[in-house]
């Protein structure tokens, strides 16, 4: 009977254990979500090798890795706040026939905001340009 007895109490203690573990895994989540996106923003960018990030980086790839405040991932026009607020711009490649991919990269000296990176030029050659309006 003590054996049973040992027995249920190691189960009872292996039970409080998991829930105590999974209190502070919701506990972490919570805090989290609440820690300002800059923040959280400038952590996941360090995670992101330079090169990489001067290439260009999409606004859904670092919204799948950002959460939301409240549920889901980061707001898009949030995201793009915080990004401008750590030095990235904005880049508009455009495709032929499927219009335009916008892509972050961190600002450079060596050209104007909101100009077009010398990679956009090469690689938009073949693509016709939209007439003024």
């Amino acid at each position: 009977m003590s054996a049973y007895l040992a027995g249920l109490a190691v189960a009872v203690e292996a039970e409080h254990a998991q829930e105590a573990e999974r209190q502070r895994g919701l506990e972490a989540a919570a805090r989290e979500r609440l820690t300002p996106l800059e923040v959280r923003l400038a952590r996941l960018l360090t995670s992101i090798p330079i090169e990489v990030q001067h290439e260009g980086l999409s606004l859904a790839q670092l919204q799948t890795s950002l959460r939301g405040r409240w549920r889901g991932h980061c707001h898009p026009g949030e995201l793009g706040e915080a990004l401008r607020k750590l030095g990235f711009v904005r880049d508009r490649r455009w495709r032929a026939g499927e219009g335009f991919r916008a892509y972050w990269s961190l600002a450079r000296e060596d050209r104007a905001p909101g100009a077009g990176s010398s990679f956009d030029n090469a690689r938009n050659q073949d693509c016709p340009q939209k007439p003024p309006t």
